[in-house]
């Protein structure tokens, strides 16, 4: 089920009602500033976890993914001020807010167990299962006894959800009870290996034009809207007839700046054309500068 960011305070107020339960964020700390990091780290101090565990991702850590825990004296309120302190200093880098009744520093080890995954090859590689594409496409497969038994913990979890016009979020159910096994690793099939692996250019172009809207002078947009923005210009770009990745990181990145104004633009129509048509890269076919402004 979809929310808005209005909403999403609403609905986790009302499930940390309930005593039982403790609300922990899954924060990709390497996608913060530095001021905002230091500062979020300082309000969190030591509640702010690493969720690459395992000795061999220890030069990781410091700017892995983090879980972000309540103190144990907490109760509905101080959860809010977390809540809060992360939509706030940590925005850019929020994948998930978690709520279980499992004890956060128990649900840290238990989650981290998905960082070493064995692969239908056999070999074990580090997933990063905490991104939200990864955790949709895990909650989908529970089908698998180990994913299964790996969200067992979860009561709800709430993930960003990519979209060029606003902040969404959708609410995925957990079993909400206790495993009943764990492991060092688990296994996954085909099936869902393929499903995980995604399209990592959405992914490059969210940050490579977050850097160009902000020189732009064009703010405000979380990474979820980029990504937002990207899957929906590189969708078109494919429908375009467009192949070469050079040309599709154009396209986007020229839409996302000046996107009304290149749909009217006779040169862009063109300059897309020959490129679909693999006759010149779509850069070069731009012989004369676009008379246009970022929108």
């Amino acid at each position: 089920m979809n929310t808005t960011a209005t909403n999403l305070g609403n609905e986790i107020v009302e499930v940390l009602r309930n005593p039982s339960y403790r609300l922990t964020g899954i924060v990709e700390i390497s996608r913060l500033s530095e001021r905002d990091r230091s500062e979020l780290l300082r309000r969190i101090k030591e509640y702010a976890l690493p969720l690459l565990q395992q000795p061999e991702f220890a030069n990781l850590q410091a700017l892995g993914p983090r879980l972000i825990t309540p103190a144990p004296h907490y109760g509905l309120d101080g959860q809010w001020s977390n809540y809060w302190d992360v939509e706030h200093y940590g925005k850019e880098g929020i994948c998930a807010w978690v709520v279980s009744a499992m004890p956060p520093p128990e649900l840290l080890v238990h989650l981290s167990q998905a960082n070493r995954t064995v692969a239908p090859d056999g070999n074990s590689y580090l997933l990063r299962w905490h991104i939200a594409r990864s955790l949709q496409v895990l909650h989908a497969r529970r089908d698998l006894p180990a994913v299964r038994e790996w969200l067992a913990p979860v009561h709800k979890i709430w993930l960003p959800v990519p979209d060029p016009g606003r902040e969404r979020w959708v609410c995925l159910e957990g079993e909400d009870r206790a495993p009943t096994s764990q492991g060092d690793a688990f296994e996954l099939d085909s099936a869902c290996w393929q499903a995980l692996t995604g399209d990592p250019l959405e992914y490059t172009l969210a940050d490579a034009i977050g850097t160009a809207m902000a020189a732009a002078g064009m703010t405000g947009q979380c990474h979820t809207i980029r990504l937002g923005i990207a899957r929906a210009h590189l969708i078109a770009a494919r429908k375009a007839g467009l192949s070469r990745q050079q040309d599709l990181i154009s396209y986007v990145t020229m839409m996302t700046l000046n996107g009304d104004a290149l749909a009217e633009s006779a040169a862009w129509k063109q300059a897309v054309a020959e490129a679909s048509e693999l006759k010149r890269p779509l850069a070069d076919a731009l012989q004369a500068p676009l008379s246009c402004q970022p929108r």
